[in-house]
């Protein structure tokens, strides 16, 4: 079950859910919590909210909270992305967690995704309260508004933007309202194929009724350039060691490469998740190609987390998530991969010539394999959490 709670952050009032995983009233163990952070320009509601469901169930507090100047959290001028009161945030959520009874506040995780994937790592470097790192599709937005996606702006256009972020500064002085921008294109109409995929998949998941939320509006402050250009997510990366970071991106995701540089910088324990025949980019892996990923990869963690999952309640979970949702995976995938079927179910795992099969087989329209695998694989790293002995990525 979920409640509202609420929670200070350098003197800004933020809006947060608390997941707490149902259990007999008279226990009074104290569980591990994970604070999930939520994408650049959205909220609490969406991909951190699926995150935080699923770990709940399988037995971890869980918080999601929308960033200062977002959502149903204070602060003002509104839709501003101010990247040091992100990281502040995550730290804020933390000491909200270490208040609460139910916690137990030596086993504190926290997960990112997207820009969060930058700034959970961030705020970790120095909060050693977080005693494990995850992220989902990483990014480093300063090195994203400074350098542009994959190194394409050129620093005199990043220069005449930061120029121009002083004249809205100006502008604001005299009385007008702050010069907002979109996030993602507003609709799919607005999304051409000529744009990197990071921006069309946003808008295919963001803005239409598969991940759209009344109180993410898609919009910026552009003048929010002049904070972000001067941030590094990764800087100090090597400091979280000798905690875990586990970094998840797909193989196609645009943004891959910060998670690859992060991983490069960080000490052990430490691991980079994601394979050459992982489908979908970024937001798309959320409802579309993830089925490739999960064919191969359910059929070795099912025996893993079955070891691992030893308490009755996560056994339950382990086992629903197994009969329902990936029976609706099984039952897509048998109309074009009958012959494969039978062998993954029984953990048996193909040759890798029947695995690059299977990946030619399967149709874009698998809508749920890769969240699943996403929440599979998070618990992986995170289940350690609910054990009194030190974490391994592996």
């Amino acid at each position: 079950m979920s409640r509202p709670v609420k929670f200070g952050s350098k003197g800004i009032t933020i809006a947060a859910n608390l997941f707490i995983p149902a259990r007999s009233t008279t226990d009074r163990t104290k569980l591990p919590a994970i604070v999930i952070s939520h994408p650049f320009g959205g909220v609490k509601e969406q991909t951190a909210e699926l995150y935080a469901k699923i770990l709940s169930e399988a037995g971890f507090i869980t918080l999601t909270f929308d960033a200062a100047y977002q959502g149903a959290s204070g602060g003002e001028p509104r839709y501003l992305e101010d990247p040091y009161q992100r990281v502040e945030d995550v730290k804020s959520a933390v000491t909200f967690l270490t208040t609460r009874e139910e916690v137990d506040a030596e086993r504190i995780g926290a997960m990112g995704i997207c820009a969060s994937g930058g700034y959970v790592p961030c705020a970790a470097v120095t909060d050693q309260r977080i005693k494990a790192v995850a992220t989902v599709s990483g990014a480093d937005m300063g090195r994203l508004f400074r350098e542009g996606l994959g190194g394409t702006l050129k620093k005199e256009d990043l220069m005449a933007a930061l120029a121009q972020a002083g004249k809205y500064r100006t502008l604001e002085a005299q009385g007008e309202k702050p010069h907002l921008e979109h996030v993602v294109p507003n609709t799919p109409a607005e999304a051409p194929d000529t744009i990197p995929a990071l921006y069309r998949e946003g808008t295919d998941y963001y803005r239409t009724p598969r991940g759209a939320h009344p109180n993410s509006a898609n919009w910026y402050i552009a003048r929010s350039i002049d904070m972000i250009s001067t941030y590094s997510s990764y800087e100090f990366v090597d400091w979280i060691s000798p905690r875990p970071l586990l970094m998840i991106a797909g193989s196609k995701a645009d943004t891959l490469y910060f998670s690859k540089d992060a991983i490069k910088a960080a000490k052990e324990p430490k691991e980079l998740w994601g394979r050459a025949e992982v489908g979908g980019v970024h937001e798309k892996a959320l409802g579309s190609v993830g089925g490739k990923v999960a064919i191969r990869q359910i059929a070795t963690l099912t025996k893993t987390l079955e070891q691992e999952l030893k308490k009755e309640y996560r056994r339950d979970y382990f086992y629903r998530i197994h009969n329902e949702e990936l029976e609706k995976i099984i039952k897509k995938v048998r109309v074009v991969t009958p012959k494969y079927v039978e062998p993954v179910v029984k953990h048996q795992l193909p040759e890798r010539t029947q695995l690059q099969e299977i990946m030619c087989d399967l149709s874009k329209d698998i809508n749920s394999g890769d969240i699943v695998m996403r929440r599979i694989r998070a618990i992986d790293i995170m289940v350690a959490l609910s054990r009194r002995q030190e974490v391994q990525c592996h």
